[in-house]
C-alpha cells in the first residue's frame, strides 16, 4: 500500500500503477521459477521453457477456495503467491540474504502467509538440528538469512507504524449479522468441495521430491533444508485444508476470518516446474542428455 501511495504521489495514474504492480509480480514469478529449475536441472533451455510455460500457458496446480491467477486485479493474494515463489527461488539459489529480505516483505504483504512461512522455517531448522543432527550454521545460512531480515526490518517497522498511525476506529456491527455473512455469504469461506486433483498433484510432488532427495547428496544442508521445508509445508497445509473441509465447525472464528486453508495454495505455481524438473533429472540420469550449461550456474 505504501509503495502504491508513493507512485500516486509522484503523479502516476491508477492504470499505470496497476501495470507496474502487475509487472513486478510477474517478474517475481519468472525469476523464482527460473532460479528453482536452473538449480535443479542445470539446463537453461528447460528453465526458460518452464518460465514461459507458466507465464504464457498460465499453468498451475489450480485453484482452491481462492484463485491462483498470475494476472489478476487482486493485490494481496497475487503478491503473496509471487513473493513466495521468488523466496523459494532465492533459497534454491542460496541467496540467503535476499531470502531473508523477501520473507519480511512477504510478511508485510500477507501476514497469514508470512507467518506460515516463518513457522515452517523455524520448524524445519529445529527438525534438522535436533532430529536430523544437521549443523544448521553451515554455509552461514543463519547469519546471512538474519542479515536479510535485519535489512528489511527497519522499513517494514516504519510501514507498520504508518499503518497503525493512520488506522481509523472500527465501526460498530451486529455480531449475528456478521456470523450470517461468514457462514452463508462469504464465498471464500464456504466452498465445501475438495479439489482432489490439487491434492493428488501435491502428493505426486512430494513423492518425486522424496525420490530425488534420496538419490542426491543428503549431506548438502541447503538441499536438506529445502526438501524438509517443502514437504512440511505440503503435509501440514494439506491437513489444514482437509480439516477445514471436513470439520469446519471445530475451528474458532479467528481462523475462519484469517482463511487459514489459503496456505495450501501457495505452492500452486512452483508445483509443475518442480515435477517437470524432477522428471527431467530422472530421465537425464538414464539417458545422459548433453548439458552445456554448467558454467552458467556459477554466474547466478
Amino acid at each position: 500500500n505504501h509503495f502504491s501511495l508513493l507512485l500516486i504521489k509522484i503523479g502516476l495514474s491508477s492504470f499505470t500503477i496497476s501495470k507496474i504492480l502487475l509487472l513486478i509480480s510477474t517478474l517475481f514469478f519468472a525469476f523464482g521459477i527460473f532460479l528453482i529449475t536452473i538449480n535443479l536441472t542445470h539446463n537453461i533451455f528447460l528453465s526458460l521453457f518452464l518460465v514461459c510455460l507458466t507465464l504464457v500457458g498460465k499453468i498451475s496446480f489450480g485453484n482452491l477456495d481462492f484463485p491462483a491467477l498470475i494476472y489478476f486485479r487482486g493485490t494481496y493474494g497475487l503478491y503473496a503467491l509471487s513473493t513466495f515463489t521468488i523466496f523459494i527461488g532465492f533459497l534454491f539459489n542460496r541467496n540467503y540474504i535476499l531470502a531473508g529480505f523477501f520473507l519480511v516483505l512477504l510478511f508485510c504483504i500477507h501476514i497469514v502467509v508470512g507467518a506460515w512461512v516463518l513457522l515452517l522455517m523455524l520448524s524445519t531448522l529445529l527438525y534438522l538440528k535436533f532430529i536430523n543432527k544437521k549443523n544448521i550454521f553451515r554455509d552461514n545460512f543463519i547469519n546471512k538469512f538474519t542479515k536479510g531480515i535485519t535489512i528489511a526490518a527497519l522499513p517494514a517497522l516504519y510501514s507498520f507504524f504508518l499503518f497503525y498511525k493512520n488506522t481509523v476506529s472500527k465501526s460498530e456491527y451486529d455480531q449475528e449479522n456478521f456470523n450470517i455473512y461468514l457462514n452463508l455469504w462469504d464465498h471464500h469461506r464456504n466452498i465445501t468441495d475438495i479439489n482432489y486433483i490439487y491434492v493428488l498433484l501435491t502428493i505426486l510432488l512430494i513423492t518425486l521430491y522424496s525420490i530425488y532427495f534420496k538419490k542426491s547428496n543428503n549431506n548438502d544442508f541447503n538441499k536438506s533444508f529445502l526438501y524438509f521445508f517443502i514437504c512440511f509445508h505440503c503435509f501440514a497445509s494439506l491437513i489444514i485444508y482437509l480439516s477445514f473441509k471436513i470439520f469446519p465447525f471445530l475451528f474458532p472464528e479467528i481462523f475462519v476470518r484469517a482463511m487459514v486453508p489459503r496456505v495450501f495454495l501457495i505452492h500452486t505455481h512452483i508445483g509443475y516446474p518442480l515435477i517437470i524438473s524432477f522428471l527431467f533429472i530422472f530421465l537425464n540420469s538414464k539417458f545422459n542428455f548433453k548439458n552445456n550449461n554448467k558454467k552458467y550456474i556459477g554466474s547466478i
